[in-house]
């Protein structure tokens, strides 16, 4: 059997290289809190995954600079449905090393807090644009 000297999964220059947040985090019970995520590399970004939401929790998402300037705010608004959400975007953004992507998550319960974990769907860009 011959193994591809090709990764698995490339496409188009890109290959998946999904990422975790590194902990995840907890949203105070009845309060707005934002949970930052900085890219490590040049990648396109296509979706997110929110893990043990709950309805009636809201979230947008956020493309930040390091300075804090919003360059893209999507899913204004979003309502969470139960456990998760797994949102795919119909097309992927090109983003830059060392931007940030912020899930601005609402807690909607009045008394728990609630701990979340959040996946990002990243695809590592192989050959750089010129």
């Amino acid at each position: 059997m011959e193994v591809s000297p090709t990764p698995f999964a490339v496409r188009d220059g890109l290959t998946f290289d999904g990422q975790g947040c590194p902990n995840p985090f907890i949203a105070i019970k009845g309060v707005e809190t934002i949970m930052k995520f900085t890219i490590p590399f040049e990648c396109e970004f296509s979706g997110v995954q929110i893990i043990n939401c709950a309805v009636g929790d809201r979230v947008l998402l956020q493309v930040c600079l390091p300075d804090d300037t919003v360059i893209n705010q999507f899913g204004t608004g979003w309502w969470m449905t139960k456990d998760e959400l797994n949102k795919q975007i119909q097309y992927a953004s090109r983003l830059p090393a060392g931007v940030e992507v912020r899930v601005v998550y609402t807690n909607s319960d009045t008394v728990n807090d609630r701990t979340i974990y959040v996946n990002y769907d990243l695809h590592r860009v192989l050959v750089p644009v010129v």
